[in-house]
């Protein structure tokens, strides 16, 4: 799981901005999930405080522009 865009930049707005999370699962990870996988959006903002952005899919052009500003919050051993 990591964090990108404006929560990592000093333009962030405390008062407008989103924070945006990735998460990469492993493959099939989520195939047991059904709308729990919608959940984690709506218990990510509870734990942040503010709206959140989840995805664990990015736009393969947009990809290696946001992966060289990731910050990794958590990663499986």
């Amino acid at each position: 799981m990591a964090l990108f865009g404006s929560v990592l930049r000093p333009d962030f707005d405390e008062a407008m901005s989103d924070v945006d999370v990735l998460a990469d699962f492993r493959p099939g990870a989520t195939r047991n999930l059904g709308l729990d996988y919608f959940s984690l959006q709506d218990e990510l903002t509870e734990i942040f405080g503010r709206p959140v952005d989840f995805c664990s899919k990015l736009n393969r052009h947009l990809r290696p522009l946001i992966e060289e500003d990731l910050l990794v919050m958590y990663e499986q051993a």
